[in-house]
């Protein structure tokens, strides 16, 4: 497969610093491995072979184990910020690196079992600029859900709230055109979630809805609950 894919790894994981304070929040160790570790195992799995990391706060360490990525079988290179830039700012600091129009981009803190031919699929279909794997979850408000319509077009991004209900949550993976950047040229910080997908709603923005095999680690409890999900869906593989 020729599509490549950008891991965005450079954040600070503030949440996290409780339990995970010497590393980035990515190298936190889950099942014996660092979380970005089965990120890159996931993206082996889809045939993805060439990966951007995003580094930033403590990029150091990130590059320093993966350095160029032939123990795992892919190709890294490494896209480093000197200061924070947003998760929008950090791919459009990327797009140097990257050789097509299209690529993938997942969050570095959150690891789901996904298919890039269904996005591909749903982009050709609709010609998307943007497309989201989306993540069916028990606790949905805790994320903040998605709301899609007929044509599989996002109509809207409900927040987290305190009510535990059902729903479709963002799972960490788009498929991106290179072109809704355009409008964002030296804008900083800027967050592909607050600027550049609100932009997107209802017109060029398109979800496929996944299974429910989502986990993240942004948190103290999530990150304890890791472990469990590596064991029951990625310790054989």
């Amino acid at each position: 497969m020729d599509l490549e894919a950008v891991v965005l790894a450079g954040g600070f994981g503030s949440r996290l610093k409780s339990v995970v304070s010497d590393r980035p929040k990515p190298m936190a160790l889950v099942g014996e491995k660092p979380f970005l570790e089965w990120i890159l195992l996931e993206l082996y799995r889809v045939g993805i072979r060439r990966v951007i990391l995003s580094i930033g706060y403590l990029g150091e360490q990130i590059q320093s184990y993966f350095e160029d990525g032939k123990q795992w079988n892919v190709e890294i290179s490494y896209s480093r910020e000197s200061k924070p830039l947003g998760t929008g700012g950090a791919i459009q600091h990327a797009l140097p690196y990257l050789q097509g129009e299209s690529f993938l981009v997942l969050n570095g803190d959150s690891l789901c079992q996904f298919e890039p031919s269904q996005l591909l699929e749903m982009r050709e279909q609709y010609k998307a600029g943007a497309t989201i794997w989306l993540a069916g979850v028990e606790n949905s408000d805790r994320y903040g859900s998605v709301e899609l319509n007929k044509n599989h077009v996002i109509v809207g991004f409900h927040e987290k709230s305190t009510t535990v209900s059902t729903g479709l949550i963002n799972a960490g993976v788009y498929l991106l055109e290179r072109k809704i950047f355009s409008p964002y040229s030296g804008k900083i910080p800027l967050s592909i979630e607050r600027d550049i997908f609100p932009a997107l709603v209802g017109s060029d923005l398109y979800g496929v809805i996944g299974n429910d095999i989502f986990i993240d680690i942004g948190t103290p409890d999530s990150y304890r609950s890791a472990d469990s999900f590596i064991k029951k869906y990625y310790w054989k593989n």
